[in-house]
């Protein structure tokens, strides 16, 4: 792509990436990483007219939460989840408009989310956290 100075690159990272959280510290610094790997390699002069997207769903309706063994938690028994072919089609829109980032689902899930967005640091993890600690389901 970089030789032909034309392409698209779409990396799944996740909302997590911006929100570190306890019981979810694997998440959420993995995605970080490759939050900031997409956007640096994306920034990088000699990928000229090479796009690179970072796709940052939010909570989605998938297996996620099954596969994570996170469905006994107040996360995963959430019902406050986009719907997948939603969030995807929003990345695949902001991959072909050459978006360096996206964060993808509905206004609902968002403002749901910005308590925890805005609460800094140790604190915010913890807060956080509690959502995703094993055995808080309804």
């Amino acid at each position: 792509m970089a030789a032909r100075g034309k392409g698209r690159i779409l990396v799944t990272s996740s909302i997590a990436a911006r929100i570190p959280s306890a019981h979810q510290a694997f998440c959420s610094g993995s995605k970080a990483f490759v939050h900031a790997f997409a956007r640096s390699i994306g920034a990088e002069p000699e990928q000229a007219g090479v796009t690179v997207t970072a796709f940052m769903p939010r909570p989605t309706h998938s297996e996620f939460f099954d596969r994570a063994d996170l469905t006994d938690s107040a996360l995963g028994a959430t019902e406050r989840t986009d719907d997948a072919a939603q969030a995807a089609g929003q990345a695949v829109e902001a991959l072909l408009a050459g978006e360096d980032h996206v964060v993808t689902g509905a206004l609902t899930t968002e403002v749901s989310a910005a308590p925890g967005v805005l609460t800094p640091g140790r604190t915010g993890a913890r807060a956080r956290g509690r959502t995703a600690r094993p055995g808080t389901a309804g």
